[in-house]
């Protein structure tokens, strides 16, 4: 049997009603469950040493303050939201960056039924594409230390790591992974201002 015919033909018949577009105040709620759900799966079946406690818990459900500071994406399919990313402007107090003029991509999670579509690709490409429209050299981002697959999917993107990124959350190592942007090989059109492009 061809499983991997049978996912790509899959993805093309779901693609037809899939939506890429920026977070809502009424998506808070559906977003923050979607973080949770897919971040202690992850951790309960892959890495059960690392433990999501409490204030872990409140910063992934606070949605609102990523859509204020910078730009929350969702992927819809129907009236359900599978995937969602956070995208954090240079200019952002709270940004985790390291580098100069980069944006910092936190908060990416795929709802698990949709693993294996490519869907998680889609999101960092949009990702790219509006840090580029916001002139930035770089993306950067933490992965969990021992999450080997996730890395894998980062790396295949083109990220590498950077050491100088490592950091410490909430008792947990997470390790720093950097893109660089070539702006002179992508002329694209203008994103909207991060402030207001997810106004609701």
């Amino acid at each position: 049997m061809n499983h991997n015919g049978s996912a790509a033909n899959n993805k093309r018949d779901i693609s037809h009603f899939l939506l890429m577009r920026v977070a809502r105040q009424d998506d808070d709620k559906q977003v923050g469950e979607l973080l949770l759900r897919a971040f202690e799966q992850t951790y309960r079946y892959k890495l059960p040493e690392v433990f999501t406690n409490r204030q872990r818990k409140i910063e992934l459900m606070d949605v609102e303050s990523r859509r204020e500071e910078g730009v929350v994406y969702v992927l819809e399919l129907g009236y359900r939201i599978i995937g969602t990313f956070a995208l954090m402007p240079p200019s952002c107090g709270t940004s985790q960056s390291w580098v100069a003029n980069s944006a910092n991509l936190r908060c990416v999670a795929l709802d698990p039924d949709f693993h294996g579509y490519g869907f998680s690709e889609m999101m960092l490409e949009e990702a790219e594409r509006i840090a580029r429209n916001w002139k930035c050299e770089a993306i950067v981002l933490h992965v969990q230390d021992g999450a080997e697959g996730v890395a894998r999917l980062y790396q295949k993107k083109g990220f590498i790591r950077d050491p100088e990124g490592d950091m410490m959350s909430y008792d947990n190592q997470i390790l720093g992974y950097r893109l660089s942007l070539d702006q002179k090989l992508n002329v694209m059109e203008p994103e909207k201002n991060p402030m207001t492009a997810n106004a609701s």
